[in-house]
């Protein structure tokens, strides 16, 4: 090959790349403008992430954590669905002035998942000491459910969760020995969603122009909106029903306390860092409750549980397992939207008896 070729073919292969990189740059800035990422400051809410360009919790929480960034006192509320539903995020800011609520529930969630979450909020804090940070861990029988029941590979030991695969999707991560490892850490996670964010937004896009078309394709659970849930009644049969597919999700007739050890790790790392913990123990329907062998026994392992953890000054456990009445429910687990309000009043009370801001202006 002649010197001359060899310059033509340079300046094709750096045409092309600067193409290639102006392309990215514009379809990053559309991108940016037609479908944006949540504002900075904006906290986190999964119960609406469906509102968001992330569309899921999962892909939420990973690549939406920036405003976890933000100076000031925050409580985060980690947990399941009912976490999500029961501890709405913005009553519970109208409550309590100077703090922000990031919710960061996610559905199906067993202790396992929830402690990522809590490494993935740390890690966006970006502080050794999390003096001044309180973390609410929503829990209930369905919590502690073993990670070789819950996720598809029937492997304890290897398994993905919903969070591992955002991690993984773009490639900034992979599975390693000694936890995920590649070019981006979980602190950095949230600048690497601008440069995904095509993808992001491209998905998001589809799927709000297809959304008619994949329903007539898909059958998909209904979204009930507000006036649905606080009206929606279960009959006998679906009681029936739902209680026969709540003994196959959990798989065995009695937990165990391998979910229980997570949560007890979880609860000291975070009282080492220096944050208060909250564990708020969530009610189901008494018909629920009475209908399974779960409820039970998680009250007694609980019980155990707390027996470690109480000697910790900054642990505390929330019991509403009271507000258990039937009517307060619109399924087996979730509380109708005008319930609400003994689970925020019971949360917030709590969190302000023990909210460190406060009690050191005391």
């Amino acid at each position: 090959m002649q010197l001359s070729d060899l310059k033509t073919v340079l300046g094709q292969l750096l045409l092309l790349l600067f193409s290639f990189l102006t392309l990215s740059c514009v379809l990053l800035i559309v991108s940016l403008l037609v479908l944006p990422p949540p504002d900075r400051a904006a906290p986190i809410d999964t119960f609406r992430a469906e509102n968001t360009v992330y569309t899921t919790s999962p892909r939420q929480i990973y690549y939406g954590r920036k405003g976890l960034r933000a100076e000031g006192e925050k409580v985060i509320l980690l947990g399941s669905s009912n976490t999500q539903v029961g501890f709405d995020r913005q009553l519970l800011a109208d409550r309590i002035d100077g703090v922000t609520f990031h919710n960061l529930g996610i559905g199906d969630a067993n202790m396992t998942e929830i402690a990522q979450i809590a490494d993935l909020a740390r890690a966006s804090i970006g502080q050794e000491n999390l003096e001044g940070h309180i973390f609410v861990i929503g829990i209930w029988y369905a919590t502690f459910i073993e990670n070789a029941n819950l996720w598809s590979s029937g492997d304890a030991a290897v398994f993905e969760t919903d969070i591992d695969r955002e991690r993984f999707r773009y490639g900034f991560q992979r599975a390693g020995a000694n936890g995920p490892e590649g070019l981006i850490s979980d602190r950095d996670a949230d600048y690497a969603a601008i440069a995904v964010h095509p993808f992001i937004a491209l998905e998001k896009a589809m799927r709000l122009v297809t959304a008619d078309l994949r329903s007539l394709f898909f059958v998909r659970p209904p979204n009930f909106d507000t006036e649905v849930r606080n009206t929606m009644v279960y009959s006998d049969l679906q009681k029936s029903q739902a209680l026969a597919y709540r003994r196959r999700y959990m798989t065995s007739d009695a937990l165990t306390g391998e979910q229980y050890a997570v949560l007890d790790a979880l609860v000291r790392s975070l009282t080492d860092a220096g944050a208060q913990v909250i564990v708020a123990d969530l009610p189901i329907p008494i018909w629920h409750a009475q209908g399974i062998p779960y409820d039970a026994d998680h009250s007694d392992r609980i019980a155990q549980t707390r027996a470690g953890l109480d000697e910790i000054a900054a642990f505390t456990y929330l019991d509403l397992r009271q507000l258990n009445t039937a009517d307060s429910f619109y399924d087996d687990a979730h509380v109708r939207p005008r319930d609400i309000g003994p689970w925020i009043d019971g949360l917030a009370n709590h969190i302000q008896t023990i909210r460190p801001a406060q009690n050191s202006n005391q």
